[in-house]
């Protein structure tokens, strides 16, 4: 019974350091990009292509007049 209390806890802990070793090499490998200014980013967005946005509302728009 103690072999077996002594096995559980040992697998426990080595568990534990695997766990705790993997999830400290992911926050290193986080890296923020080289620029992330209030430009760039005002900029992203600007660039962003949202297409004829009237034309894909037109069939609802139909759809809520009708009722």
């Amino acid at each position: 019974m103690k072999k077996l209390l002594l096995i559980i806890v040992v697998l426990a802990v080595v568990i534990a350091g695997i766990w705790l070793l993997s999830s400290s090499s992911k926050e290193q490998q986080v890296l923020a990009p080289a620029e992330d200014s209030t430009g760039m980013i005002a900029n992203d967005l600007n660039n962003i292509n949202l297409g004829d946005l009237n034309s894909d509302f037109q069939s609802v728009n139909a759809d809520v007049n009708s009722l």
